[in-house]
């Protein structure tokens, strides 16, 4: 509890250039996922971890830049496939990159607000692991849940807020 014994083996993952705007998740088989822009390319990069050390971590390219991943979030679905959701600040989208399969050899990459411009976002996940964004629209905060972890579809929920420029949380 104290974390006296923590070790530093995700300094490694991140050579010069990389590991801005971390985030990071357990998979279900207690490894982690972490994900992080290399700042030098705006690429997304990807890191699954296959043992508590994170020794020799399989490296994926969840979108290659410019401009992806300043703000992410790592995921996964129950059998530990991983899922990032991430702003493309240039097209003003959040974007969503997932391994279709359990090797994680292919990544499926979509537009997971489904095309509504979102200028500033801001991602989160709920409990049950859907993700949620805040972005502004015309200056003012409007919420986008959605539907499912794929994000198939998007509930867009306007706010009462208004008149800003202030990036929302």
């Amino acid at each position: 509890l104290d974390c006296a014994g923590a070790n530093q083996a995700t300094q490694t993952l991140a050579p010069i250039g990389k590991g801005f705007a971390p985030s990071i998740t357990r998979l279900a088989n207690g490894n982690v996922f972490i994900t992080a822009q290399e700042s030098s390319t705006g690429t997304l990069f990807g890191y699954v971890c296959k043992d508590a050390s994170c020794s020799a971590p399989q490296v994926l390219t969840m979108e290659a830049g410019p401009n992806m991943g300043g703000v992410s979030i790592a995921s996964s679905y129950d059998d530990s496939r991983p899922l990032a959701f991430y702003q493309d600040v240039a097209a003003k989208d959040v974007r969503a990159s997932e391994c279709t399969q359990l090797n994680c050899t292919t990544l499926q990459q979509r537009v997971a607000i489904n095309g509504f411009s979102v200028s500033l976002p801001s991602v989160a996940l709920r409990s049950d692991s859907r993700a949620v964004a805040i972005w502004l629209k015309q200056r003012t905060p409007v919420i986008g849940v959605c539907a499912d972890l794929a994000c198939s579809s998007v509930a867009e929920r306007p706010t009462s807020g208004g008149n800003t420029d202030t990036r929302p949380t």
